[in-house]
């Protein structure tokens, strides 16, 4: 997945920014940036005047402009790496923006401040690319009310600082994508803040991208061995999808605080991506179960499970269901071997 900087509509006739809005925590100003990129264009345009074609990218090492024509307006987006998905809805953005002020982009002294209500639009449609399902929502102390939105009532009376985003769009039975839009609408006008909560039993696989790291010559694992040392490396081939953080505290022998850290840099690379586990379990009879579970308290548990256990829940919405940590009840559902079952989902 790619990480979004900055994004920017800008005029044609003016050259100057009709929108601007920032994913994260850059900080370039929006003249600066419109005046680079509308000089850019003008100068190609004047090196090969009979050609059609605009430029629609510009590269650096460390950082690219997307740019994607319109026919009053372009759009420039900062991010990492030229990506596919953050092309096409880059596009999708510049045609609803074109759709809605169509009147109001042939005025030369138009107020740009009238376009500023489109910021909700561009963090709805990005969303899916820089709102991760396991980002924790926790709602900020504010004076202003939520936008009016049917969802945004439901959602926000479940935004307790403990349930992530995949467990809210469960407990709603409604699609993820619809949440994280939600999420980045009220995260843009500072109604919540999302926060990242790491535990030993939490279970991680690698994504496209640690193919670079990987590879010894390249400027990413150099990056990982100058902060981690070969622990940093260890620790990702040890990510496998599989095994759970504890598994690999016990592998490795690195210290719990240790591999937070390196967790942290990695997902916020998107090196690594959590693995979600969903768990389903073969329905038993009652004297099987008392047959493989004597304790009565546990017996108790493993009824309780056989209901929840069938696919639907993840295993962070079971342990909130039943107030019990994730490893535990991990543990607890290996007592039954094979008639267990693990869906492993990437988020």
């Amino acid at each position: 997945m790619v990480r979004l900087h900055e994004i920017y509509i800008i005029l044609k006739p003016r050259g100057i920014p009709a929108v601007h809005t920032k994913f994260g925590r850059t900080g370039l100003h929006p003249d600066l940036v419109s005046g680079f990129i509308t000089a850019i264009s003008h100068f190609a345009r004047q090196l090969r005047p009979g050609e059609q074609k605009d430029i629609n990218l510009i590269k650096r090492e460390d950082f690219v402009i997307i740019i994607e024509d319109g026919n009053k307006v372009f759009g420039a987006l900062i991010a990492d790496f030229d990506d596919k998905n953050a092309r096409e809805i880059l596009k999708q953005v510049i045609n609803t923006f074109e759709d809605e002020f169509d009147k109001n982009l042939d005025d030369l002294g138009v107020n740009t401040l009238i376009f500023e209500k489109f910021i909700d639009v561009i963090h709805r449609k990005f969303s899916e690319l820089v709102i991760n399902p396991y980002y924790i929502p926790q709602i900020i102390q504010t004076v202003q009310n939520p936008p009016v939105d049917p969802l945004i009532k439901r959602v926000l009376p479940l935004v307790d600082g403990q349930k992530n985003l995949n467990e809210i769009a469960e407990l709603l039975d409604t699609p993820i994508e619809g949440i994280c839009q939600i999420i980045a609408q009220l995260e843009n006008r500072g109604f919540i803040e999302l926060k990242i909560n790491i535990e030993d039993s939490d279970t991680f696989g690698v994504n496209d991208k640690a193919t670079e790291v990987f590879s010894r010559e390249t400027k990413s694992h150099k990056r990982i061995l100058e902060l981690f040392g070969n622990e940093g490396i260890d620790v990702l081939y040890s990510l496998d999808g599989k095994k759970d953080l504890k598994n690999i505290i016990d592998e490795l022998g690195i210290p719990f605080n240790q591999l937070i850290k390196i967790i942290q840099y990695l997902l916020k690379e998107d090196i690594i991506s959590w693995i979600e586990l969903y768990p389903i379990m073969r329905q038993f009879s009652s004297e099987k179960i008392l047959s493989i579970i004597s304790d009565k308290k546990e017996q108790s548990l493993a009824f309780t499970l056989q209901n929840i256990c069938d696919g639907t829940y993840s295993l962070s919405s079971i342990s909130r269901k039943i107030d019990l940590p994730k490893g535990e009840i991990k543990r607890f559902l290996k007592k039954f071997g094979n008639d267990i079952r693990w869906i492993e989902k990437k988020v």
